[in-house]
């Protein structure tokens, strides 16, 4: 009969908890193509999100992708828009704020006749 070392039991333990362990992201980048359409990702850095989103915005048919907004904080985010405006918030504690933050800076730069709304919101997962 084998009998397994408590030691390398443990570290078998270990080792596998961390194969099935989700990723962990700490940053998000917002990005926008010449058709208005927005997209995001959630990386381990700032600049990995920032190449990500790029590179989604690219694969998914976008072109001129142009990164507008992008943290390093974790958290909730969002893109509120208007017919000729945006608004993109990042790092929000709650879907609520983040949403709250994007409508109020598309709001600042829509002109009274427009009105915005909200066409993305997404958790960065920053355990």
């Amino acid at each position: 009969m084998f009998k397994l070392n408590p030691y390398f039991a443990g570290l078998f333990a270990v080792a596998v908890a961390g194969l099935t362990q989700a990723p962990a992201f700490a940053a998000a980048a917002i990005a926008k193509d010449s058709n208005d359409r927005f997209y995001y990702s959630t990386r381990s850095s700032e600049e990995a999100a920032y190449s990500g989103v790029l590179q989604y915005c690219s694969r998914e048919g976008g072109s001129n992708c142009t990164v507008v907004n992008s943290d390093s904080s974790g958290g909730w985010g969002a893109v509120a828009t208007s017919p000729s405006r945006y608004g993109a918030a990042l790092s929000y504690r709650s879907k609520a704020a983040a949403v709250r933050a994007a409508l109020n800076s598309c709001a600042r730069e829509t002109p009274r006749n427009e009105t915005c709304r909200v066409v993305l919101t997404f958790f960065d997962d920053f355990r």
